[in-house]
């Protein structure tokens, strides 16, 4: 049986864990799911503070031009 050469298995040295996805490797759902939601609530939680941040040197009557 040949084994193609792309797998973690043929890549591995005897140093690495053979069972874990390194950067790079093959994606799986349950671990790609679990990192996009926390990068979604990162930039959502971004997004909320920096318009309230705004909106609040807005009211303070603060100028912002675009650059």
């Amino acid at each position: 049986m040949v084994r193609p050469l792309n797998t973690v298995e043929s890549r591995a040295g005897p140093y690495m864990n053979k069972s874990v996805a390194m950067a790079g490797e093959e994606p799986t759902v349950h671990t790609d799911i679990r990192i996009s939601a926390v990068f979604l609530a990162l930039y959502i939680i971004g997004a909320i503070s920096n318009t309230m941040i705004f909106h609040i040197n807005r009211r303070r009557g603060h100028k912002f031009f675009m650059s």
